[in-house]
């Protein structure tokens, strides 16, 4: 059943002017074409084993993710962890040339997280944008 577009920004507390601030920081680095994909489902699972349940089970997939073109190439990040490690981590395999963060606060706990994870995309060469307060570090 589609709702009316206020209930679905409404399920990810963003507006219009975000969205538009959103692809326009994700063209800013160049590209011709950017687009995003919000994604909530949610799903329960029953598992039986002789006509007995066994296990169940409830699960949520929330996120967002930016696709960038230009030209050839392809860039895309989803975010649903917002883990340090993690991210460094698909960093340094070269999955991608920015890291899109919702804000500081979901990426850092103090400033010396802060220094480490910034130097480190830095060395790789990964852009580091802040949606929420609009700042970018590269």
């Amino acid at each position: 059943m589609i709702k009316d577009k206020g209930y679905y920004l409404d399920i990810f507390k963003v507006d219009g002017a975000m969205l538009d601030r959103l692809i326009a920081t994700a063209l800013s680095s160049g590209g011709s074409y950017a687009d995003l994909y919000f994604e909530y489902t949610t799903y329960n699972e029953l598992s039986m084993t002789d006509s007995s349940v066994n296990r169940g089970g409830f699960h949520e997939d929330y996120g967002v993710g930016i696709r960038v073109l230009d030209g050839e190439k392809t860039g895309y990040a989803y975010s649903e962890s917002t883990v340090p490690a993690d991210m460094l981590a698909a960093a340094k395999a070269h999955a991608f040339d920015i890291l899109y963060v919702k804000d500081v606060s979901r990426l850092f706990r103090n400033i010396q997280d802060f220094v480490n994870v910034t130097t480190e995309l830095q060395k790789l060469g990964v852009a580091l944008i802040f949606i929420a307060e609009m700042v970018v570090v590269s």
